[in-house]
């Protein structure tokens, strides 16, 4: 029995040791209706928040709900691609493609609260680029 706490404290230990940190992703916040200007004269327009079902704070639901919201990417001030993005459920985090870079979209912020009345809501996307 020894042998055997022995070795898992050994175990435990090394795997700490091997364990790799990783830096923080640092996010930038894209507010609803504003843009955000990318490489090569490509930008990234948050157009509208389509719907927002995710469930509210301080309350118990069947299911967490999902939030849809409109992008539009241009490229020298002309429309390339409209995309609707659906954050929420297992969506962790959102990637797509411009040109030969990538997009990232962790999360649609602020969360619903139970006491907030939705259409007063200051969105914003948290975005890597």
């Amino acid at each position: 029995m020894k042998k055997f706490i022995l070795l898992f404290a050994i175990l435990a230990v090394s795997n700490l040791a091997f364990t790799q940190n990783q830096p923080p992703v640092i996010v930038a916040k894209l507010p609803l209706g504003e843009s955000v200007f990318l490489e090569n004269g490509f930008s990234l327009k948050f157009e509208k928040v389509i719907q927002d079902s995710r469930c509210p704070t301080n309350v118990d639901c069947v299911w967490q709900g999902e939030a849809k919201v409109l992008l539009h990417l241009k490229k020298d001030a002309a429309l390339q691609e409209e995309k609707e993005i659906k954050l929420g459920g297992n969506n962790k985090t959102i990637r797509f493609s411009y040109g030969n870079k990538e997009i990232k979209i962790y999360n649609l912020a602020p969360y619903p609260a139970s006491t907030a009345e939705k259409e007063n809501l200051e969105y914003y996307l948290q975005i890597d680029f």
